[in-house]
């Protein structure tokens, strides 16, 4: 690795050209010059160094000066009371103790650099924002890793990305699919015709969303592959897995055990949004012998005077659970997930109030506005309701039947998925060789 300059004019290129868009990712490189001792340069990442750490162990102690000695002779002293007092003297070494909130100071005349500070970063935001560069901190605090990799990557419209993955960890195939998709966020036309994005919708996407820089770090290390843009309120992990859609924000916190445990009922939760309401349509419209007596009788009666079919009592119920969560998950925080199924609910109760809608309608109804709810990914939310209109459908149309040929469609297709040449169905990091 290369060593670090004596001088302080080629300290500085070389500390700015360890990070592509140093400016972004908030390296500061600050000349001091005290009133006693040689020239000191101070360089440190504002959202990795603590403000008040650099005040107290780097920029009082340096209001009285340093000795004219190399940075290995005053590491030994105890002019500076930092638990994390080291110098190093290659490039290498000095990048990764400015990611590890580490302050670098440079004594003209000598060559290495002395590493301050406490080596513990300021705690990291619980959500991401709209800057890339602090989105980009975020991550690099919750996973300080050597073999964390950054790239920036140009886009149009003179926009950026950043591409992150640990190396030897994400496969590198896939590093390349997805760093040549990152540089085309921007790329598709606002008035794009309906026919023509159909076929986007109806797949799932290559990416999926994840709002804090928790799930990211956990994601990376499992081989996954992160984009963060500078347009976005978060990040993309790539490739799109069966795995990470069935993945929540705040399963980070849960222990590995309890993580696979609470898959399952996801799953269950998926297959229930997706065919209860199919279910309804196909068992009362086809199939009455799967009907007890009773149930069947009880059903019949409450059928009366009803103006509308059972299949259009179904996608009415979707299309409210489409149009209150659009409206209401524009608010902060978790409470919109319960005013969404509040509102579908009472929305359900007065239309069977009206006379619009059967009591059977209404309760399965409200049973699949809870699977959908509660599904962990919004990806996985968007997917399965557009699945639930085709079983609806389906089942209108040939019943079981209609339901079955459907459901095996579904199987083919989640099984040649490929989001980035990467199977659907497998952890990413399954593939690193």
């Amino acid at each position: 690795m290369p060593t670090i300059a004596d001088r302080r004019c080629d300290f500085i290129g070389q500390v700015r050209h360890l990070f592509t868009q140093p400016d972004l990712f908030g390296l500061i490189v600050r000349p001091v010059d005290p009133p006693a001792g040689p020239a000191v340069t101070v360089a440190y990442i504002s959202g990795l160094m603590d403000p008040s750490d650099l005040e107290r162990l780097v920029l009082v102690p340096l209001a009285s000066g340093l000795p004219d000695a190399p940075p290995d002779t005053i590491a030994r002293s105890s002019r500076f009371p930092a638990p994390e007092l080291r110098a190093v003297n290659d490039t290498k070494a000095l990048q990764d103790g400015l990611l590890g909130g580490l302050a670098a100071l440079h004594i003209a005349g000598h060559k290495g650099t002395l590493l301050v500070g406490t080596g513990q970063p300021p705690k990291a935001k619980d959500a991401f924002g709209y800057n890339l560069g602090e989105n980009v901190n975020m991550v690099r605090q919750v996973l300080p890793r050597a073999d964390l990799r950054v790239e920036m990557l140009q886009g149009p419209e003179k926009s950026l990305s950043a591409v992150l993955y640990l190396h030897g960890t994400a496969a590198p195939g896939t590093v390349q699919a997805v760093r040549g998709w990152a540089r085309n966020l921007r790329a598709k036309k606002a008035q794009t015709p309906l026919w023509k994005t159909l076929p986007d919708v109806l797949r799932l996407p290559p990416a999926v969303e994840a709002p804090k820089p928790a799930m990211v770090a956990d994601a990376l290390r499992h081989g996954y592959i992160a984009v963060l843009a500078d347009h976005l309120p978060g990040a993309l992990l790539a490739p799109m897995t069966l795995d990470l859609l069935l993945t929540g924000p705040n399963d980070v916190t849960l222990s590995p055990a309890l993580r696979r445990a609470v898959i399952l009922p996801r799953l269950y939760a998926t297959g229930l949004a997706m065919t209860l309401g199919a279910w309804f349509v196909a068992v009362s419209s086809y199939h009455h012998s799967l009907i007890p007596g009773p149930f069947l009788m009880a059903l019949a009666s409450s059928r009366r005077n009803m103006p509308f079919p059972i299949v259009l009592e179904m996608l009415l119920v979707l299309a409210l659970d489409e149009g209150i969560s659009a409206a209401v998950k524009r608010l902060e925080g978790q409470r919109w997930t319960f005013l969404a199924i509040l509102g579908i609910a009472l929305a359900l109760m007065a239309a069977l109030q009206a006379g619009v809608i059967g009591p059977l309608s209404a309760i399965i109804g409200i049973a699949i506005v809870v699977a959908l709810q509660i599904l962990p990914n919004p990806a996985l939310g968007r997917a399965a309701r557009i699945w639930a209109y085709g079983f609806i459908a389906a089942a209108a149309g040939l019943g079981v039947y209609g339901m079955a040929l459907l459901a095996f469609v579904l199987f083919v297709y989640l099984g040649e998925e490929r989001p980035f040449g990467h199977p659907l169905r497998r952890p990413p990091g399954a593939m690193v060789r």
